[in-house]
């Protein structure tokens, strides 16, 4: 399988809250929206039902552990300028805004169009 992102890549926590699980399963650590995590490891699982593969990833020393890589991936955004740009305008909300910020900039330009054909 091939992965657009290698041990080391840095990420940003899109979402609320993200569980990573220590092995063994024993405790669940949450990160938050907002922080960064580094990609520390690669486990492959063949027995999982979910997921074959799991990434551990570290927010610092104390805070890591491993989560399934599809919720991972679903959940958080490269720190890189590129990914943030492309995650930033994939936002509906985004869009919408420029879409009307666009209709009101093409008003303007009317309106000063038809004053000047007035005059």
């Amino acid at each position: 399988m091939e992965r657009h992102y290698t041990l080391n890549s840095n990420f940003e926590v899109t979402s609320d809250s993200l569980m990573l699980q220590q092995l063994p399963l024993v405790d669940v650590l949450p990160v938050f929206k907002g922080e960064r995590l580094v990609v520390a490891e690669f486990m492959i699982q063949a027995a999982d039902s979910v997921d074959s593969v799991w990434v551990k990833v570290a927010r610092d020393q104390e805070t890591m552990g491993w989560i399934h890589e599809k919720e991972l991936l679903e959940k958080v955004v490269p720190v890189d300028s590129v990914s943030q740009f492309i995650h930033f305008f994939s936002n509906s909300h985004t869009i919408a805004f420029f879409v009307i910020l666009g209709f009101s900039v093409f008003g303007i330009f009317i309106g000063l169009f038809v004053a000047r054909s007035c005059n």
